[in-house]
């Protein structure tokens, strides 16, 4: 996204929302985790797999970007953006 387009600057601003909607949902669930009342290592091993899927979901979301603006460039029809997200929805 090196030159700033309104198309490229739309996208990084849906870009940045959806990931901090990501941050915001891992770490809700983090929260709860750590008022969950479980012992250390259980609740390490569960911090640690609610952030990998964090991870996941971020690095996915962000490939996603990558291809629509590869396939913009090449000139190619792109898909049909994906219908806006309700606010406050954490996936």
């Amino acid at each position: 996204m090196s030159t700033v387009t309104a198309e490229t600057a739309t996208l990084a601003d849906y870009l940045k929302a959806d990931l901090q909607r990501i941050a915001n949902g891992a770490n809700d669930q983090l929260k709860m985790l750590k008022r969950a009342g479980m012992t250390d290592p259980a609740r390490q091993a569960a911090e640690a797999r609610v952030i990998e899927e964090a991870r996941g979901r971020a690095v996915r979301r962000v490939e996603s970007t990558i291809r629509y603006l590869h396939t913009v460039r090449s000139g190619a029809q792109p898909p049909p953006p994906p219908p806006a997200r309700p606010r406050g929805s954490g996936r």
